[in-house]
């Protein structure tokens, strides 16, 4: 599943819209692999709560292109059964995430 939504979303680099619909589907696979239901939904509502700036980051220039590359490195490390590289693909997307949202926001309040 995770591979044909990266696959997806290399054709829609430039449509920033509908990259947000895969990629919230991208995280939601995840979340809900984990089989921990209060994780995967405590996640959904903090994706969805910051779902606007995430959107406002996307359209910004590399940053659909930045979040494909943090996901074929997600993809990689989950394949290569590592949970360390795992872990470190994951919260090094999630820091980039968090570093894009922020700077949106900041954006807003100006």
């Amino acid at each position: 599943k995770l591979s044909s939504l990266i696959e997806y979303q290399e054709t829609v680099l430039d449509d920033h819209v509908a990259f947000q619909v895969s990629d919230k589907e991208f995280h939601t696979v995840i979340y809900q692999a984990c089989r921990n239901t209060l994780l995967s939904k405590i996640a959904i509502d903090v994706y969805s709560y910051a779902l606007e700036h995430r959107t406002a980051a996307l359209a910004e220039e590399k940053s659909t292109v930045r979040s494909l590359r943090e996901h074929h490195q997600i993809l990689r490390s989950l394949k290569s059964h590592d949970p360390d590289a795992a872990e470190r693909s994951i919260l090094g997307h999630v820091d980039s995430i968090f570093k894009s949202t922020l700077i949106m926001q900041n954006k807003d309040n100006e």
